[in-house]
């Protein structure tokens, strides 16, 4: 019997390419599976495949009220943009140079409100003085009369107590004189600090105020262009969802070719040890019968 030769190993490289292309071929089936066409009220998607180079190109189609819409939106953009353009002059000529604050008004200055107190007290104490002065010298010179009639004279007993009493009384004129210019001193610089707190805080205000449409100025036009360009846009439709397709899987043509030659050569292996059994009984046989002949 002649001996066989062991099958060939499978090719793999010609497998690997048969696997690439039922890859490539399930991959093409999942994308087409996975663009259908979709029409709604509003519009419709349509896909274009390639097949040589497996490029996909979608094409969304408005309807035509949605499109008319749409051109029109368009058009009134580029008008709107062709404005917006023309005002970027004026940015820059509002933004050319810094804000000037010194243009504004200055904040409120409190100022010295004691000024006002001690010119409050002098003018109520010298108000005073003005009546009290004629007062207390006609009352001095009649007290000094009077007392002259009676017969007494500087240096008498009663006469300088009657003068040190009317000196005292005096006195005491004076003393609530000053004391009320003092309240009245301390009721002007009251008012003098109200009045001259409520106009700083106009001042700082008023500052304020004018600081901020001096930025509003400044930021006009930007907001004007922001305007003219924040427009509404026609969408595109909305398309319905949908479960898209998975790939099955690649037919494992490697692996497939192994396990086949693995098979045919375990099969191989099979009928060899087979042969080699019959060889040896064979050769067994002609042992024996050698023996038995030489021993006649």
């Amino acid at each position: 019997m002649g001996k066989k030769d062991p099958p060939d190993p499978p090719d793999y490289q010609a497998l690997a390419a048969q696997q690439a292309a039922d890859s490539a071929q399930r991959t093409q089936f999942q994308t087409r599976a996975n663009r259908p066409n979709v029409s709604t009220p509003y519009g419709s998607s349509r896909w274009t495949l390639d097949d040589t180079t497996g490029q996909a190109t979608q094409d969304i189609t408005l309807n035509p009220s949605a499109q008319r819409a749409l051109d029109a939106q368009q058009s009134v953009a580029e008008d709107l943009s062709g404005t917006g353009s023309t005002l970027t002059g004026r940015v820059a000529d509002d933004l050319a140079n810094p804000v000037d604050y010194s243009q504004f008004r200055g904040y409120g200055d409190l100022g010295d409100y004691n000024e006002r107190r001690n010119a409050a007290e002098e003018a109520s104490y010298g108000r005073a003085v003005s009546r009290l002065d004629p007062m207390w010298d006609q009352r001095t010179s009649d007290i000094d009369i009077k007392l002259r009639n009676q017969g007494l004279v500087p240096g008498d007993e009663a006469y300088d107590r009657a003068y040190a009493n009317e000196s005292r009384a005096r006195n005491d004129a004076y003393a609530i004189a000053a004391q009320d210019s003092i309240a009245a001193g301390r009721a002007e610089s009251e008012l003098a600090f109200g009045q001259q707190l409520g106009e700083a805080q106009f001042d700082s205000t008023t500052r304020q105020s004018q600081i901020a449409e001096e930025l509003q100025k400044r930021g006009w036009t930007i907001n004007e262009i922001n305007a003219l360009m924040s427009g509404r846009e026609v969408g595109l439709p909305t398309m319905p969802d949908f479960k898209t397709a998975g790939r099955s899987a690649t037919q494992d043509f490697s692996g497939a070719g192994m396990r086949g030659y693995q098979g045919a050569l375990d099969q191989f292996n099979a009928k060899q040890a087979a042969l080699q059994g019959l060889y040896g009984g064979i050769t067994d046989l002609a042992g024996a019968g050698a023996t038995a002949y030489a021993g006649r």
